[in-house]
C-alpha cells in the first residue's frame, strides 16, 4: 500500500465513521455538537482534494525531473513538496498498524 492509497482509506473509514451516527464531537465537558458530523464530512472532502492535488503535484514535478534534471534525485533527502504534504496529512494517523514509518514528515 502506499501513501496516498494509505490515506484514501483512512479518509474512506472516517467518512464511514461519521455516517453511521458513531461522531460525538465533544465541546464544553462532552456536550454533542450538532454540527460536527457535517463539518467532519467537509473535512473529509477537502483533504481528499488535497490528497488528489498533492499527489498530481508529485507527479508533475516527477516529469520535469525526468525532462530536465541531470542527476537522480534522492526523494528522503529531497521530497517533492506533494509528497511532503500527504506525509503531513497521513501523520494523524501514525498509529494504524497500515501506517509506514518512513512516512513520517
Amino acid at each position: 500500500m502506499d501513501l496516498v492509497e494509505f490515506l484514501r482509506a483512512q479518509l474512506d473509514g472516517d467518512e464511514l465513521f461519521c455516517e453511521g451516527a458513531k461522531c460525538r464531537c465533544g465541546i464544553d465537558g462532552g456536550l454533542h455538537d450538532p454540527d460536527c458530523p457535517r463539518r467532519v464530512l467537509a473535512e473529509v472532502a477537502a483533504k481528499r482534494r488535497i490528497v488528489e492535488l498533492a499527489d498530481e503535484a508529485s507527479g508533475l514535478d516527477a516529469v520535469v525531473d525526468g525532462e530536465f534534471r541531470v542527476g537522480s534525485r534522492d526523494p528522503v533527502a529531497e521530497p517533492y513538496i506533494g509528497d511532503l504534504i500527504l506525509r503531513h496529512l497521513a501523520a494523524p494517523y501514525a498509529g494504524h498498524p497500515d501506517y509506514d514509518a518512513r512516512w513520517r514528515p
